[in-house]
């Protein structure tokens, strides 16, 4: 049984502005993941081994941690969607994906910085799913 609540205890702590703080964004957590890059046809010719070669430099300056290990991926089978690239664990399957959004998901791998939702969701959910579970088996 819990106790029950007496006059004098103080209150739980509020945030100084809570409408401010619905809106602000929040950064995921930095946690171990390998970072999948596809290398399959469509991908590479829409510049996917540069966008590996970049990521994989600018992670080695930032991520001091080492959390995030890059990796190149055969394909994810979303090539009208390419470049394609997953973060796992985490199941975030980024499409479109150029070297204009690398800062942007570097903050998010090194925990500085959200999802970046707008590279989310393109991909039908089935490749999505399926992507997942060859990730899981090892494949």
């Amino acid at each position: 049984m819990s106790d029950p609540k007496t006059p004098g205890d103080p209150a739980p702590p509020q945030p100084a502005d809570a409408g401010d703080a619905a809106h602000a964004p929040v950064a995921a957590p930095a946690v171990p993941r390998l970072v999948y890059v596809c290398e399959g046809g469509d991908c590479s010719e829409k510049g996917s081994i540069e966008v590996f070669e970049d990521l994989k430099a600018t992670l080695h300056e930032r991520d001091t941690a080492g959390l995030n290990r890059v990796r190149k991926y055969p394909c994810f089978g979303g090539c009208e969607h390419g470049i394609n690239m997953v973060l796992f664990p985490d199941r975030c399957f980024y499409s479109k994906v150029t070297t204009d959004d690398l800062p942007e998901i570097v903050d998010h791998l090194v925990g500085d910085g959200p999802r970046v939702e707008r590279l989310t969701g393109k991909v039908p959910k089935d490749v999505e799913d399926i992507t997942y579970d060859l990730l899981t088996t090892g494949f």
